[in-house]
């Protein structure tokens, strides 16, 4: 290899070799590498209630990475779990509600993991925009709204004496309502293109399905 050839390449290593060591030195240093698992838990913990989701999703994921093992590790996964729900990431908080219920099934907590996924299911479709046009969903296709109904319909048959049973009821009450709508919905459209048979096997799935509702009355 020719003197000036060599001389070109040392430099060029050299000059790779600083810049990579100048990146490194400028690199923020890791504020959590020495911190234990109930430390990151706390700052993560910290984050959420101050509805910084972004930084304690974070914080959450890092402990579990970090210390897969342990209470706080176990406790991360609901508080992250929540964290993605608040922070609209809505397919990614049911995922790890499932993940949840299939690593500790028998924890005393479970039936939280189980209503944040009816939670998430149920608010899947819903924005700030869709909330200000006011977006009926009885007039859409209703298959995310009985997927959200059955799930809440398992908190409160698995667990009905848990805290969360309550509310668990009301939105049933306000699903239940949506689908019987739905169902007069398609009646009403069916009877308008004189479709009238197809019209009253959907009246009587109504009524044999959602009796009670405030749709009954009309159908």
């Amino acid at each position: 290899m020719k003197p000036k050839i060599l001389l070109l390449n040392i430099m060029i290593v050299i000059l790779l070799s600083s810049c990579s060591y100048i990146e490194k030195a400028m690199e923020e240093p890791d504020p959590t590498l020495n911190m234990s698992a109930a430390e990151i838990y706390v700052q993560g913990k910290n984050f959420l209630d101050v509805q910084d989701f972004t930084n304690a999703i974070k914080l959450f994921e890092l402990l579990e990475a970090r210390y897969p093992f342990g209470i706080y590790s176990t406790q991360s996964m609901l508080d992250l779990t929540y964290a993605k729900y608040a922070a609209d990431l809505k397919d990614e908080a049911i995922e790890e509600a499932n993940r949840f219920i299939r690593l500790y099934p028998n924890h005393p907590n479970v039936d939280y993991a189980y209503y944040l996924k009816a939670l998430a299911s149920f608010d899947k479709d819903t924005n700030f925009f869709t909330r200000l046009a006011g977006h009926n969903q009885s007039k859409y296709d209703v298959t995310k709204v009985k997927q959200s109904f059955n799930n809440f319909l398992l908190v409160i048959n698995k667990f009905p004496k848990s805290k969360y049973a309550k509310d668990s009821r009301n939105r049933l009450l306000y699903l239940k309502n949506t689908m019987a709508a739905n169902e007069l919905y398609i009646a009403e459209y069916y009877s308008k293109r004189f479709a009238h048979l197809a019209a009253i096997e959907r009246i009587k799935y109504l009524f044999k399905n959602y009796g009670g509702t405030p749709s009954t009355e009309k159908a």
